[in-house]
């Protein structure tokens, strides 16, 4: 049996139907990455998020991860907390550059950091940011301001691979080595389907539509 356009069209719209189903929407949007703890505020182990006026001086951490599929990230969220000072952090997305934060992707985002443990703070991102699966990226909490002083909560479960900023843009390695355990984050949005379940998909549709037309035939 020949299929017409018009049929080839209607497989077209089933198969990028169904693909947009799989979509979730913020509220319900893929992990794609977290290494939250089931208690992130008590952990025991935290990396000081200060401004240049604080009495710490200017402390800023990034800390990696590494997608395990292509996706596009639309939200952070971060177990940071509130010493003293404002109320304020920045938290942005990076690209890697040589196993340090390079390329700031999307933010600086500010963030009201709370004055007690409550729950992990979230960001949204402008738009959401393609990330390439296997290739790492960073999470940065900065201090929001000259005075703000505050905590951002550490997985001590995990590598020591971290990052440190004495001004806001030049990084470096935390010099912490085994002690240097990331801080708590997650990144949430969409996870690109791979080929075969597009692969899937489109059999699926196939299906449909014939299913479909032989019912109106006969």
């Amino acid at each position: 049996m020949k299929i017409s356009k018009g049929v080839s069209c209607g497989i077209a719209a089933v198969v990028f139907g169904s693909a947009g189903l799989l979509l979730p929407s913020l509220a319900n949007a893929d992990t794609i990455f977290s290494n939250m703890t089931s208690d992130p505020f008590n952990t025991g182990h935290s990396w000081i998020v200060a401004g240049s006026s604080s009495s710490y001086g200017y402390n800023g951490w990034a800390s990696p991860f590494t997608p395990t599929s292509d996706a596009a990230a639309s939200q952070i969220d971060v177990a940071i907390l509130m010493s003293s000072g404002t109320y304020l952090a920045n938290v942005g997305l990076y690209g890697d550059s040589s196993g340090l934060p390079g390329t700031l992707i999307s933010g600086l985002y500010p963030v009201t950091i709370p004055s007690g443990a409550a729950s992990p703070e979230s960001v949204t991102l402008s738009t959401p940011v393609a990330l390439t699966g296997g290739s790492q990226y960073w999470v940065s909490v900065l201090p929001g301001a000259a005075d703000t002083s505050g905590y951002w909560n550490q997985n001590p479960g995990l590598g020591n691979n971290v990052a440190f900023t004495g001004d806001g843009t030049t990084w470096g390695p935390s010099g912490f080595g085994n002690t240097a355990y990331p801080g708590e984050f997650d990144v949430l949005g969409t996870i690109t389907p791979e080929p075969a379940t597009l692969a899937l998909l489109a059999v699926g549709g196939l299906g449909l539509l014939m299913r479909r037309r032989r019912k109106v035939e006969s």
